[in-house]
């Protein structure tokens, strides 16, 4: 694959300018490299140099339950003539997971990533999905965040927080019609540095009632959201409808309305909607429109317009 693409392969996900080369030979490995130019659509504190950036991927195939993929990533932020390695960031990382035996079906995952330049781990996490009946599905995890705040390419992390983040989530998902009501929650809190020294909670509880209607073939889910922080806190509800009225011929649309208080005073409430519509022309080309409109405290009125030319090639796996 070569020319302007998305990148995602461990540590994060990059638009680039570049080249990434699949092999794969026999069992029981999978090798992905590549090497390119990030392009930053950021703009003001991350508005930077993203120089060059190359990695390998090796994935561990046709293990029984079992999976495994090992990453490394160099990123060149500023490339300097006289001073070849100065400004080089490397990354190694690994993510596994096994599903066991039993009738609860438990899947244990885990990943880590370590910044090699900076000689700190930024990444951990470690969770358990278990599904003691084919209704009811449970799902426990554990996260540590921080960054190398010595290296000179700026973060939302490096910016807002001063040492590690710790949080944790815990969330179910519950059938309570067959293929056509299930409820779904999740809690997670956080712990993080604001400042040197001090520490400060945060929660986040978000429900969600997704509902299938297979014979009008029409799915939306309504949901609420809670967030309490160091900066604030906020209430919202979410609506989100997809409709396939034919074969070729859909429409999606969804509204999402909060009220915020944050610690700086700045007290609103902002609306975002969007509706799209989409009909395949052809087989596998599908020519699809969509308008917007969001309110909020920067954006007195903001309203876009879209079209989207989409083509998918029969594949199989």
């Amino acid at each position: 694959d070569f020319g302007h693409q998305f990148l995602s392969q461990g540590f994060s996900t990059d638009l680039v300018d570049g080249l990434k080369l699949t092999l794969r030979p026999s069992w029981p490995v999978e090798f992905v490299t590549y090497t390119g130019i990030p392009r930053t659509v950021e703009r003001g504190d991350f508005n930077k140099n993203d120089g060059l950036l190359s990695g390998v991927s090796i994935r561990f195939k046709d293990i029984l339950r079992t999976s495994i993929q090992l990453h490394t990533a160099w990123r060149k932020a500023n490339i300097r003539i006289g001073n070849a390695r100065a400004n080089d960031e490397v990354l190694v990382g690994a993510d596994a997971s096994y599903l066991f035996k039993g009738s609860w079906k438990p899947l244990l995952y885990g990943l880590a990533e370590f910044n090699a330049t900076g000689k700190i781990v930024e990444t951990g996490t470690a969770g358990l999905d278990i599904y003691p009946r084919d209704w009811a599905a449970f799902n426990v995890e554990f996260n540590y965040f921080d960054v190398d705040r010595n290296f000179n390419r700026p973060s939302i992390l490096g910016l807002f927080a001063q040492g590690r983040i710790l949080s944790g989530r815990i969330g179910s998902t519950w059938t309570l019609i067959p293929d056509t009501l299930t409820l779904e929650q999740s809690y997670s809190f956080q712990n993080i540095e604001v400042i040197s020294g001090t520490r400060s909670n945060g929660h986040l509880l978000e429900v969600s009632l997704p509902v299938t209607l297979e014979k009008i073939r029409l799915s939306f889910s309504p949901g609420y959201y809670f967030s309490k922080s160091f900066g604030g806190d906020l209430h919202g509800v979410r609506l989100s409808a997809y409709e396939q009225f034919t074969d070729k011929f859909y429409a999606e649309a969804g509204v999402d309305y909060t009220t915020y208080n944050k610690v700086t005073g700045v007290n609103d409430d902002a609306f975002a909607s969007g509706l799209w519509t989409g009909y395949e022309v052809l087989k596998g080309l599908t020519l699809s429109g969509g308008v917007e409109y969001n309110k909020n405290n920067q954006l007195g009125r903001d309203v876009r317009g879209s079209f989207k030319l989409q083509y998918n090639y029969g594949f199989k796996i």
